[in-house]
């Protein structure tokens, strides 16, 4: 399926309810989101609309995945799969969604209180989820 088809009809809205009951089971989540490779949000949750730009957010992951992709090449490593960013408020994840071409990913900021294991585990999880809903 295409990035086009993927942003549209009711891929989409199943993509977008996932994301919804995503924040709401996994502790500290502030905000998720399902990207393209080349920067544009096909669907996001958050706790705090106020908080973030989802737009701005999805072209930086964009920005993030390429030059992660391009570490890892220069490295000499296959591909890369996750990015983690660690702060003192909390964690950004992102992680790519396994078998779907063109690449989308998931992107998973949290508070201090999130577990960085769970949320690992959980962002995994969700991402196979992802995998099965847009490949269908």
């Amino acid at each position: 399926m295409s990035a086009k088809a993927i942003l549209q009809g009711s891929t989409r809205i199943a993509c977008s309810d996932h994301l919804d009951e995503f924040l709401t089971q996994t502790p500290g989540i502030m905000l998720a989101q399902l990207t393209t490779a080349d920067g544009f949000e096909v669907a996001a949750a958050m706790r705090d609309p106020k908080k973030s730009s989802t737009a701005k957010l999805a072209a930086m992951s964009s920005s993030l995945h390429a030059l992660c992709e391009a570490m890892v090449i220069e490295s000499g490593l296959e591909t890369s799969r996750n990015l983690i960013i660690e702060s003192d408020d909390g964690h950004i994840v992102m992680m790519s969604i396994p078998k779907i071409k063109p690449a989308m990913s998931l992107m998973v900021v949290s508070d201090r209180s999130a577990i960085l294991g769970h949320l690992l585990w959980a962002t995994k999880n969700s991402t196979q989820t992802f995998s099965k809903l847009i490949d269908s």
